[in-house]
């Protein structure tokens, strides 16, 4: 179902779920295994006493855990390899958070975080009762008026990747529209040029996301109107893929995602290779390998920042942000190398912009600019 959502205001705030049914529990020593390769077998404990445990929504299959275990990995590689003992526990559901917390303060956890806002309400709880763990909820919104000392917040300032990868997608659309190689459906009646998204939820992340997405398109292209399609599920691939093609078929030439899977940029991709102009940008891990022709380019969340902070506060008895959130001006966001298919000078212009919002001439969030062609396509 097409929704038609205009706003002009940017909520910093991630909101992630990951519909499993299975739990699985794991203690590592970091730095020897890929995300692809876990398994929960018991390793040595570290000679330091940082000892995490981490409730996950998913695993490392893919998804948004994926993204905090690859995370976790570099920053304690990062930090010699020993830096922390990690306690890893998968598809989690709701209902069994409060019982995997009291296990993990059991093991001896002094940290624990959480991949998903659905279990803060649980955390803050477990924080009020355990004063000696520090508890950190991804996504999370309610820490600063908890007003608990060891219950933290953090997601990454992801509005800021998705006006960048607006800037990539209107430079490809600018390229297309002036070579005159955009199909007559790919106008509306007014002679828009139409583009879509798809979303995962109508959240106050998705839509922040979107809007920076079409405000960096119009930074290039001001023509543009953009319709927006919604799966209601946090992994749903099939649902991915169908609403990337309805979008496609009434005509967008680019399709951008809130999405976790590879979906949507092998659906863009297939479009692609079926003599369709259209093409995509990736988010959360490198996607290229899915749409080699349709992709320009994948946004990355990089939490090793955030957890290689968190692990050296502990380390040096130091205080942790009650409600951390980083850019680009932290290295918290990147992307992944630029496809082919790139309109010619976006790897320069795009280094230009991200410095522009490093030094602060840029603040997406400040933007004053009302969506007001965020509508119907035809």
């Amino acid at each position: 179902m097409i929704k038609k959502l205009i706003s002009k205001f940017f909520v910093i705030t991630m909101l992630v779920t990951i519909m499993f049914d299975i739990t699985a529990c794991g203690l590592y020593k970091m730095g020897h295994k890929t995300p692809e390769q876990n398994n929960p077998e018991a390793t040595e404990e570290p000679a330091q006493s940082i000892k995490m445990g981490i409730i996950l929504s998913g695993d490392g299959g893919g998804g948004e855990s994926y993204i905090h275990i690859d995370g976790l990995y570099q920053a304690v590689d990062d930090l010699g390899g020993d830096a922390a003992q990690l306690v890893w526990n998968y598809y989690v559901k709701e209902e069994e958070c409060s019982a995997k917390v009291n296990e993990l303060v059991s093991a001896g956890c002094n940290i624990i975080v959480a991949d998903h806002k659905m279990y803060e309400s649980y955390i803050q709880q477990a924080a009020d009762a355990f004063k000696d763990v520090m508890f950190v909820v991804v996504s999370g919104d309610t820490a600063n008026q908890a007003n608990l000392p060891n219950f933290k917040n953090a997601d990454t300032n992801v509005f800021e990747a998705r006006y960048v990868a607006g800037v990539v997608a209107g430079m490809k659309l600018s390229e297309l529209h002036k070579a005159g190689e955009l199909p007559d459906k790919a106008y509306n009646k007014k002679g828009n040029i139409k583009v879509g998204y798809v979303g995962t939820f109508p959240d106050e992340e998705c839509v922040s996301g979107y809007n920076s997405f079409f405000l960096g398109i119009r930074s290039i292209m001001d023509n543009v109107v953009m319709d927006v399609m919604y799966t209601n599920s946090q992994s749903a691939p099939e649902a991915e893929s169908e609403a990337a093609k309805k979008l496609i078929d009434d005509g967008c030439v680019f399709i951008g995602q809130h999405t976790y899977s590879p979906a949507v940029s092998s659906a863009v991709q297939e479009a692609y290779e079926e003599g369709n102009v259209c093409y995509t940008i990736g988010y959360g891990r490198d996607m290229l390998k899915s749409a080699p022709d349709a992709m320009l380019t994948c946004i990355k969340n990089n939490w090793s920042v955030y957890y290689k902070y968190v692990i050296e506060s502990m380390i040096n008895e130091t205080d942790v942000d009650a409600d951390w959130a980083k850019g680009f001006k932290d290295n918290a966001l990147g992307f992944t190398e630029f496809g082919p298919s790139c309109a010619e000078g976006t790897t320069e212009q795009v280094g230009a912009v991200i410095d522009s919002i490093k030094n602060g001439q840029l603040n997406i969030s400040d933007i004053d600019k009302k969506i007001d062609r965020i509508t119907e396509l035809n």
